[in-house]
C-alpha cells in the first residue's frame, strides 16, 4: 500500500455563530457537519451531511457534500462504501479532479491499483498543469517495479515544479529503489528543507546508516524524536544505531519502545538479529 496519501475533504468557512442563525437550514446542517468533521465525529458528520441533501435534493452543492460523505466512510473504515459514494459524486461531476484524486487513493488503500492508476490518469487528462498525479503515479509505478514509468512521471514532475516536495519525495523514492542511496540523500535533504517531520527525518537516517554515517543518523534521529516522541520506526532505527555502537542494552531498550508504538516484533526482530 503507498505511503504518503493525503485524503481531501471539502470544508466551507463557519460563518459566526450569529451569522449562522440567519443562514438557510441547508447552510445550518453543513456548519453543523464541518464542526463535527473537526472533531473526528464521522458518523454524525455524515448523517448532518445527508440531512442537509434531503433539505434541499436538487441544491447544486449537493455533490460536494455526496464526495464528503464518500471521504467520511473511509475514515470510519468503510472504503467499498466510500468508493460506491465517490463513483456517484464522480458521475454527478465528471470534471471534478479532487474527487478523482481522493477515489484514486481510496482504490490504493484497497491495493486496486490498476483502478488507482486510471483515476490518475483521468485526472491529468482534466488539469495537465497539476502536479499531484503524477506523483502518485510514480509511487504506483515503483511498487510495480517499473522503473521506465516511474522515471518518466518524476520528469513531468520537474517540469512543473522543479522544487516541489513532490518532486524531491518522488526521485528519491525512486533512486532508493534502485539502491542508489548517495544520489538520493540530496532530494531527501531537499524534502526535510520542504517538510521537516519525524518520518522523513527517519528515512534519511535510514540511508546514514546504511552508509555507516553513524553521527549524520544519530542527528536525524534526535531531531525526528522532538517532533514525534511516539515514533515507532525513529526508535527501532536508534536501536539500530545503538546495535552498530555496540551498545546492547540501549539497542534491546529501544527496540522494546519501536514495538510498544507500533513496529511488528516480528520486523524489529530481523532487523537487529
Amino acid at each position: 500500500m503507498l505511503k504518503y496519501l493525503t485524503i481531501t475533504l471539502i470544508m466551507w468557512l463557519l460563518p459566526t455563530s450569529s451569522a449562522l442563525a440567519d443562514e438557510s437550514p441547508y447552510m445550518q446542517l453543513i456548519g453543523q457537519a464541518d464542526k463535527q468533521v473537526k472533531k473526528g465525529n464521522w458518523a454524525e458528520a455524515e448523517q448532518l451531511y445527508r440531512e442537509a441533501i434531503r433539505s434541499e435534493p436538487d441544491n447544486p452543492q449537493n455533490v460536494l457534500l455526496t464526495a464528503n460523505i464518500g471521504m467520511l466512510q473511509y475514515y470510519d473504515d468503510r472504503a467499498h462504501e466510500a468508493i460506491a459514494t465517490l463513483t456517484r459524486a464522480h458521475e454527478q461531476a465528471p470534471v471534478s479532479v479532487t474527487i478523482l484524486m481522493n477515489r484514486a487513493k481510496v482504490y490504493t488503500a484497497l491495493d486496486m491499483t490498476d483502478e488507482a492508476i486510471a483515476d490518475y490518469r483521468r485526472v491529468c487528462r482534466l488539469d495537465t498543469l497539476l502536479a499531484d498525479p503524477h506523483y502518485y503515479l510514480a509511487l504506483l509505478a515503483i511498487e510495480r517495479a517499473d522503473t521506465t514509468e516511474a522515471l518518466r512521471q518524476a520528469d513531468t514532475l520537474a517540469s512543473l515544479q522543479p522544487d516541489s516536495y513532490y518532486n524531491h519525495m518522488a526521485r528519491s523514492t525512486i533512486l532508493l529503489s534502485s539502491g542508489k542511496i548517495k544520489e538520493a540523500l540530496p532530494h531527501l535533504t531537499k524534502v526535510i528543507e520542504l517538510d521537516p517531520d519525524a518520518a522523513n527525518y527517519g528515512r534519511r537516517a535510514l540511508c546514514y546508516l546504511i552508509q555507516g554515517d553513524l553521527g549524520a543518523a544519530a542527528d536525524d534521529i534526535a531531531a525526528g524524536l522532538v517532533i514525534d516522541p511516539t515514533s515507532g520506526e525513529l526508535y527501532l532505527y536508534r536501536a539500530m544505531l545503538n546495535k552498530m555502537r555496540f551498545r546492547p542494552d540501549d539497542a534491546r531498550s529501544d527496540a522494546e519502545k519501536a514495538v510498544r508504538y507500533g513496529v511488528a516484533a516480528a520486523h524489529v526482530k530481523s532487523l537487529l538479529e
